[in-house]
C-alpha cells in the first residue's frame, strides 16, 4: 500500500499537462486526506437493503465484499456503508431468509439490494420418539469442537454503538472502534483506536464502551454477573430443550430453525431460537434472551434482555461472529416511594476483517487488564472520520448527536420520580443554587474535613471534626478534635493526633486523649446507639478515659491481601463517672450506671496478623483469617495476655451460574486470657452480641435481647445459608419469584466465660428467615436451644 501510494506521487509531479491552479486544488486535497486514516485509497460505498415484496427495510443484513474478510451490517432503516479500495467490485448480501444477492458496483453510487423471501415450510419427517432438533443440535456440538481445536488465535477489527434511551428517546450516544485479539490460551485483548460520543456522556476516553461484547456460540456466556450455558455447550443437551420449528431453503443450503428453551426454570440458560446450515451443522443466526432464572435483586424490577447475532465461516470451517444487537431494558423502583424512567441500551456491534490464526505477540496478553486504550489514535479521531468504518447512523441517532449537547445532563434524563425522587430532585436544585451552607459543606468534604457528632450517657453530646490528609503516596496525617458536654475537665476534651508514613512497609505514631469505648462493635456503632437513646432506649456501650501514645508498624503482603502488624500503646487510663440520657420528648431515661475502670497505666505490644477481610457486603465467595495477640509489659498497671482468632466467608453453594447463587456465610471466632482471665481489665474484655430492639444486626445472635455477652474466654460460631428464590421456584410460585422473596437458614453458638463470676454460659440457635418484605426488609424467626418462645425479629434484606 505504502508503494502504491509513492508511485502515484511520482505521477502526480510527473503530469505534463497539470494546470497550476488544479496542482493547487489537488495538494489542498491531498492535506485534507491526510487528516483521514491511513486508508486514504478507500472510498465509501453506501446502499440499502430492503425486502422485494414489501419495500421494508431489513436490518442487520450483512453486508460483505467477495473473495475478502472485510464485512458490516445494515441499521434499523436496512442502510450501509463499507469501504472499498478498488472498482469494480462483488458485493454479497445475506439476510436469513431471504435468497442470497450478489451484485457489482463499476461506480459509488448507492446500491440497492431488494431481496427475495424464502417460504417457511416443516420438513417431511419420520415421527420418532426424539424431535430431529435434537440430532441437528448434537452435529452442531460435535462440529464446533472439532474446529474450535483448530483455532488458535485471531485478529479482527470491531465497532460497537450503544444508544441510550429513556421514555421519551434517545438521551445519549457512546460509540467505540477497537482492534481485538484471541488467543486460545489466554483468552480475549482490546485496544480502543477511537471514540465518539453526544455531548453529555461524562466518559470518553478514561471509560470506553468495549466492541467484542459476547459472542452466542461460546460455552459459557457472562451477562451482568450471571454465567449462562450456551446453546453449543458440551452439556447443552442435557440442559436444554430442543425442538424443531421448521426449515428454510436459503440458495443451496437448507436451513433448519430450531426453538431453544432450559428443561428447568432455574437453569441459567436462554429461550428462543437459532438457525443451523445443514450438511456443516453450524450456527448461522441466534436469537435468544436469558431464561426465567436471569434475576436481579431489589430494587431492579425488570432486567430484559434481547439478542440477535449472525455468524460466518471464515477460513472454510471457523464460524465466528459478524455482528451483535441487543436491546436491553432495566426497570428501577421502590414503588410509590423511588422509581426511576426505564432504561434502554440498544448495541450494535459488527466484526469485521478478522484474520485467523496469526501469530500475536507475547506483550499482547501481559497484566490481567483486557481493555487499553490507544490514547493518541482516540485523540486524534481518525477511526470516526471515515463513515464506511461504522454502521450508518439511524435519523434519529443522527438527529441525537446533533441536538444533545452537554446542557442535556444523564441526570435530567433519568430524574427520579415518587416520595424521594422530588426530596433528590429538590436537593440537586438546592445545590445548583450554590448556597452559603452548601459552599461550606463542599469546602469541608473537599479539604478531608468531616464532622463527628454523638449522644451517649456519659460524654451527652459530643461535638468535633476529623481531618486527613494525604501527602503524597507515602504519608497521611490525621486530626480529631471534639468536646463532650456531659463532662468537665480533662474529660470534656477530646483529640488525637497522627502522622503515617509509608505503603507496603509502613508505621503510624500518634497521641490521643479521648473518651473511648470499653469495647468495639461489629454491628453497631456511635451514630446508630445515638439513636435508639433518643427513642429512649439504654445506652449499648461503657466508657472510659486514655490519654497517651500509640505506634504501629506494619508490612502490606501481596500474597491474599495480608497484613501483619505491631502496635506499641502507653496510655493512662481512668474511669468515667456519667448517667444522662434524655429522648426526643426531653424525658429523663434511667440508664445504668458505667462500667469501673482501675486507674493506671497501659503499656502492651500486639501483634496481628489478616488474611482477605471480614466483609460486611460480600458479592463472592470469600474467606479471612485474623488473629492477634496482645502482652502486656511488666511496668504496665495491668498484667495480662490475651488471644483472639476469627475465620469465616463465604461459600457458593449451588445455582453458581447465577449472579446470586445460593450460598453459605459462616463465621467463627474464639478468645482467650491468661491465668483464666482473672486479671482481665474490663476494657479489653471479649463480647458475643445480640439485639437491642426487634432490629436484628448480621453477625449477633437472634435470640440475645440487650447487652452484649462479656467475659474472659468465647466462643461463637454462626454460618446462614441463603436458599435465594429456589424453595419458591420449585414450588411454582412465581410471583414469589419475581418479587425476589428468598428463604434463609441460620444458627448461632456461643460459649462464654463471663465476667464478673467467671462462669460459663451456653447459647444456640436456630432459625429461618423471609428475606424481600416490602423489597427492603426481612423478617427473622429464631428459637434458642432449652428455650420456652420464638423471638421475631426484623432486618435489612439479603440483596447479595
Amino acid at each position: 500500500m505504502e508503494e502504491d501510494r509513492r508511485k502515484r506521487w511520482e505521477n502526480f509531479y510527473k503530469a505534463p499537462q497539470m494546470h497550476k491552479c488544479y496542482l493547487y486544488r489537488a495538494l489542498a486535497g491531498m492535506v485534507l486526506c491526510m487528516l483521514y486514516s491511513s486508508e486514504i485509497e478507500a472510498q465509501i460505498l453506501r446502499g440499502r437493503v430492503v425486502d422485494q415484496d414489501t419495500g421494508e427495510a431489513l436490518p442487520a443484513a450483512t453486508v460483505q465484499i467477495e473473495g475478502t474478510y472485510r464485512g458490516t451490517i445494515t441499521n434499523n432503516a436496512g442502510m450501509y456503508a463499507i469501504a472499498v479500495e478498488d472498482m469494480p467490485v462483488n458485493i454479497i448480501v445475506r439476510y436469513i431468509g431471504f435468497r442470497t444477492d450478489t451484485l457489482t458496483a463499476y461506480t459509488l453510487t448507492p446500491l440497492e439490494f431488494r431481496l427475495r423471501p424464502v417460504a417457511f415450510e416443516m420438513e417431511q419427517m419420520i415421527v420418532t420418539d426424539e424431535d430431529p432438533a435434537i440430532r441437528i443440535m448434537q452435529q452442531v456440538i460435535d462440529r464446533k469442537r472439532v474446529w474450535k481445536q483448530k483455532l488458535h488465535t485471531f485478529e479482527a477489527q470491531a465497532y460497537t454503538r450503544y444508544t441510550f434511551s429513556n421514555d421519551s428517546g434517545i438521551v445519549a450516544i457512546v460509540e467505540s472502534a477497537a482492534t481485538a485479539w484471541w488467543d486460545k490460551d489466554h483468552g480475549l485483548r482490546e485496544e480502543i483506536k477511537g471514540t465518539r460520543s453526544t455531548g453529555n456522556v461524562p466518559f470518553g476516553e478514561e471509560l470506553p464502551a468495549a466492541s467484542i461484547v459476547l459472542n452466542l456460540y461460546d460455552d459459557d456466556i457472562e451477562i451482568m454477573g450471571h454465567t449462562l450455558m450456551g446453546v453449543t455447550h458440551p452439556d447443552a443437551m442435557d440442559m436444554y430443550i430442543f425442538t424443531l420449528d421448521g426449515t428454510r431453503k436459503v440458495d443451496d443450503m437448507r436451513i433448519y430453525d430450531i426453538a431453544v428453551q432450559p428443561k428447568l426454570r432455574y437453569t441459567s440458560g436462554f429461550v428462543g431460537r437459532v438457525s443451523v446450515v445443514d450438511s456443516v451443522f453450524a450456527l448461522m443466526e441466534a436469537r435468544l434472551q436469558p431464561g426465567p432464572a436471569f434475576l436481579f435483586p431489589f430494587p431492579i424490577q425488570n432486567y430484559k434482555v434481547t439478542y440477535l447475532q449472525q455468524f460466518s465461516d471464515y477460513g472454510g470451517e471457523f464460524w465466528l461472529p459478524l455482528d451483535l444487537h441487543s436491546e436491553t431494558k432495566v426497570d428501577v423502583s421502590l414503588g410509590a416511594l423511588l422509581s426511576f424512567p426505564t432504561f434502554q441500551i440498544n448495541t450494535v456491534s459488527r466484526f469485521t476483517d478478522y484474520r485467523l490464526n496469526v501469530s500475536l505477540s507475547d506483550s499482547l496478553f501481559e497484566g490481567d487488564d483486557w481493555l487499553q486504550v490507544d490514547s493518541i489514535a482516540v485523540s486524534s479521531g481518525e477511526s470516526f472520520q471515515r463513515e464506511g468504518a461504522i454502521v450508518p447512523l439511524t435519523p434519529k441517532e443522527t438527529v441525537a448527536y446533533a441536538s444533545i449537547d452537554s446542557t442535556y445532563s444523564l441526570e435530567e434524563a433519568y430524574e427520579p420520580e415518587g416520595t424521594i425522587g422530588h426530596i433528590l430532585n429538590r436537593r440537586r436544585e438546592v445545590e445548583k443554587q450554590s448556597s452559603s451552607m452548601q459552599k461550606v459543606l463542599s469546602f469541608l468534604t473537599e479539604h478531608g474535613i468531616r464532622p463527628h457528632i454523638w449522644y451517649n450517657r456519659v460524654d451527652a453530646l459530643h461535638g468535633g471534626f476529623e481531618y486527613r490528609k494525604d501527602l503524597g503516596e507515602t504519608w497521611k496525617i490525621e486530626v480529631h478534635a471534639g468536646l463532650n458536654s456531659g463532662q468537665s475537665g480533662a474529660a470534656k476534651t477530646a483529640y488525637k493526633g497522627s502522622v503515617r508514613a509509608g505503603k507496603e512497609w509502613f508505621i503510624e505514631a500518634g497521641y490521643r486523649a479521648q473518651n473511648a469505648l470499653t469495647y468495639e462493635s461489629m454491628t453497631k456503632g456511635r451514630l446508630s446507639n445515638s439513636g435508639l437513646m433518643l427513642l429512649g432506649k439504654n445506652d449499648y456501650f461503657d466508657y472510659y478515659r486514655r490519654a497517651g501514645i500509640f505506634i504501629t508498624g506494619g508490612h502490606r503482603l501481596r500474597w491474599q491481601s495480608a497484613t501483619v502488624t505491631t502496635t506499641y500503646v502507653h496510655e493512662k487510663h481512668s474511669p468515667l463517672i456519667g448517667n444522662i440520657s434524655y429522648d426526643l420528648l426531653g424525658s429523663r431515661v434511667p440508664q445504668r450506671p458505667n462500667v469501673w475502670i482501675s486507674e493506671g497505666d497501659m503499656r502492651t505490644i500486639t501483634f496481628a496478623f489478616r488474611v482477605g477481610r471480614n466483609q460486611r457486603l460480600k458479592l463472592g465467595p470469600s474467606r479471612y483469617f485474623e488473629s492477634s495477640m496482645e502482652v502486656s509489659v511488666p511496668s504496665s498497671d495491668y498484667s495480662f495476655r490475651r488471644y483472639h482468632i476469627s475465620v469465616g466467608g463465604r461459600i457458593n453453594t449451588f445455582l453458581q451460574r447465577r449472579l446470586l447463587p445460593a450460598a453459605l456465610d459462616y463465621g467463627i471466632a474464639m478468645g482467650m486470657a491468661s491465668n483464666g482471665g482473672r486479671t482481665l481489665p474490663p476494657q479489653r474484655s471479649f463480647i458475643i452480641e445480640g439485639s437491642t430492639t426487634a432490629y436484628h444486626w448480621t453477625g449477633a445472635l437472634h435470640t440475645l435481647y440487650g447487652l452484649p455477652y462479656q467475659g474472659n474466654r468465647f466462643f461463637f460460631g454462626h454460618w446462614e445459608h441463603n436458599f435465594r428464590t429456589l424453595p419458591f421456584e420449585r414450588l411454582g410460585w412465581h410471583s414469589l419469584v419475581r418479587g425476589g422473596y428468598s428463604i434463609l437458614l441460620f444458627g448461632g453458638h456461643a460459649f462464654i466465660q463471663r465476667r464478673p463470676q467467671n462462669q460459663w454460659t451456653h447459647h444456640n440457635e436456630f432459625g429461618l428467615s423471609l428475606s424481600g418484605l416490602f423489597g427492603i426488609m426481612r423478617l427473622n424467626f429464631a428459637y434458642r436451644i432449652g428455650g420456652s418462645r420464638i423471638t421475631p425479629s426484623v432486618s435489612v434484606a439479603r440483596f447479595f
